[in-house]
């Protein structure tokens, strides 16, 4: 799988989200999901991974001690009509967390901007749909598209007359 950077780099990306903690110990670039490393948490399981996944159900609630265990936050997109992840990804950055927060799976590479608004700064899409070299190619291009967005998001959290009246650039949260 290949991820695209909000400054634009393409890299390697390996991850497998798995749901049970047992699993995580077996694979070197397991995503637990948030259930399972919380309940690994509460038990004193270690090591525990740095990354967990949330499914789109789910609440995207963590306390203080967890955002500091974290480094890495996935929202999986199981298919491209399923736009809960944006609600996940916007109410995580209005919650504080400042990690990292990746966006997984069937979304389209149009979707970039809204999906860096939301407070995604990694993509990885379907390697079946987007090869490294679209990604390099289309990718990057599409993340420049609206480089000073009007409306206020997660992402920039005033609008472009406020932040123009006072004198800013665009000022991002992640």
């Amino acid at each position: 799988m290949w991820k695209l950077e909000l400054d634009g780099r393409v890299s390697a990306y390996r991850a497998v989200l798995v749901s049970a903690w047992e699993a995580a110990l077996d694979e070197a670039d397991a995503v637990l999901a948030l259930p399972a490393w919380r309940e690994a948490l509460a038990a004193g399981a270690s090591p525990l991974p740095r990354r967990v996944w949330l499914a789109p159900e789910e609440e995207p609630i963590l306390t203080a001690e967890e955002c500091a265990r974290l480094g890495e936050i996935v929202l999986p997109f199981a298919k491209f009509t399923d736009g809960r992840a944006f609600s996940q990804a916007t109410r995580l950055r209005r919650r504080g967390w400042h990690g990292r927060l990746t966006a997984f799976g069937a979304f389209l590479l149009d979707q970039l901007d809204y999906l860096r608004r939301c407070g995604f700064d990694g993509f990885v899409p379907d390697p079946a749909r987007y090869d490294r070299a679209t990604l390099e190619r289309d990718g990057t291009r599409l993340l420049t598209v609206f480089p000073e967005p009007y409306q206020a998001s997660a992402a920039v959290p005033e609008p472009l007359f406020r932040r123009r009246a006072r004198g800013l650039a665009e000022e991002r949260t992640p």
